[in-house]
């Protein structure tokens, strides 16, 4: 049986490899130094075009869902042994390595993404339904309002409360609360440029470069 300890220094260590930086690199292009200097799927999208970004945004997604994955196939599952009730503590704690990773990088000197494509990936195991209707809340606020990190922030603060909601009381899954919450405050923390420049009508929509 795997350790928390491995599955969350494997968890870091693959958000760590910079998806977008590294498809920037073989086009030849530091997204880093370009756009909103972050290495995610939106910036790829701005620099590197919809095909590779949406490359960039399958690959992070699986940085978050990988280790949780792992953890869930490892451990014996909780309806059938108590030992199982170690895996929401290390489907959570994956979780957030791998967030933590992508956003701080040891492979791309601690300069990252905003955490919400890995977010969404450990999500996608944890809580499917809860996840989905997240995705599909982005999709709606892109749709009509073009602002990627609106989108991004609402789907996340949607996607965790529920989180927050639904587990906090429950003796085996409460992990999944903690994953909410603490999701929620990273991604917020992220976007904080974000967020100034929404207050100030500066945010550029999506499609727009200034």
């Amino acid at each position: 049986m795997i350790s928390l300890l491995g599955i969350t220094v494997f968890a870091y260590l693959l958000g760590s490899i910079p998806s977008g930086l590294i498809a920037g690199k073989l086009r030849g292009i530091d997204i880093r130094t370009q756009g909103s200097g972050s290495t995610g799927s939106t910036n790829a999208l701005r620099l590197l075009g919809p095909r590779i970004a949406s490359i960039v945004l399958a690959a992070d997604v699986l940085k978050g869902a990988l280790p949780v994955l792992i953890v869930a196939n490892e451990t014996i599952p909780i309806s059938s042994n108590t030992l199982g009730a170690q895996y929401p503590a290390m489907a959570a704690t994956s979780g957030l390595a791998a967030i933590a990773g992508h956003n701080w990088p040891i492979f791309a000197k601690f300069r990252g993404g905003r955490g919400v494509a890995p977010a969404l990936g450990a999500a996608l195991v944890m809580t499917p339904l809860g996840a989905l209707a997240g995705l599909a809340l982005w999709g709606v606020f892109v749709g009509i309002w073009r602002y990627v990190s609106l989108a991004s922030l609402t789907a996340v603060m949607f996607t965790g409360g529920l989180m927050v909601i639904n587990f906090s009381r429950n003796t085996v899954l409460w992990p999944y609360a903690v994953f909410g919450g603490v999701t929620i405050l990273v991604v917020l923390y992220q976007h904080k440029e974000n967020i100034k420049r929404l207050i100030q009508k500066k945010e550029p929509r999506l499609g727009e470069n200034r």
